[in-house]
């Protein structure tokens, strides 16, 4: 930490052969006393299953890179690796504090009402989400209650793998239904629908 302070990085990543609950620990200090992009990188199968990944981005990092691969894949990997640090360095990353004891339970989103006259009544949410997306659709979708009629489409950039998780994550704290959607699914209900990983 004093390192960091002094030298002021553009990216920290986090290697996968430290353990998950350093690296949780370390990510929300970080965050709190200096904050900085943080990716986490995964060098061998195992290391970072996708429960542990959840956890790293809840917690605050932006980005997680698989970075094994066949040897022949090596340069692919590095060139994914480089690229993605360098974009991550680009993200402004505000302090993180500590979550505040009391409870969110009487929040509401709501849609301004200059928006409802000026379009009319609201038929569909869609919402497209990348770097810091995971972190900012669980606190929209907490606020939210179940007389939120319009069905809300997301598409949210992440590493393949992950979404299931996420949607469980998200659905723990938001009281409409979250699903993967899929093709031809009707939009007659109220819910979160997220596309999958690899669809356009």
């Amino acid at each position: 930490m004093r390192a960091i302070a002094r030298l002021k990085p553009d990216v920290i990543a986090i290697e996968s052969g430290v353990p998950l609950a350093e690296s949780l620990h370390l990510t929300r200090r970080i965050l709190r006393e200096s904050p900085t992009p943080i990716v986490s990188v995964v060098v061998q199968p195992g290391h970072r299953d996708e429960d542990a990944s959840r956890q790293l981005i809840e917690s605050g990092v932006l980005s997680v890179v698989q970075t094994w691969r066949r040897e022949s894949d090596l340069d692919d990997a590095a060139g994914r690796l480089c690229r993605t640090l360098k974009s991550m360095s680009r993200v402004q990353v505000i302090r993180q504090w500590a979550p505040p004891s009391s409870t969110r339970s009487g929040a509401v989103a709501a849609v301004p009402e200059s928006c409802r006259r000026r379009h009319g009544p609201i038929d569909v949410v869609a919402i497209g989400a990348s770097t810091g997306g995971p972190q900012a659709l669980h606190e929209l979708f907490s606020r939210l209650t179940a007389t939120f009629t319009p069905p809300i489409l997301v598409v949210q950039h992440m590493t393949p793998g992950f979404l299931v998780n996420m949607v469980d994550w998200l659905q723990a704290s938001c009281p409409l239904p979250i699903q993967l959607a899929g093709h031809g699914v009707l939009l007659d209900r109220p819910g979160i629908y997220i596309a999958p990983s690899g669809s356009t």
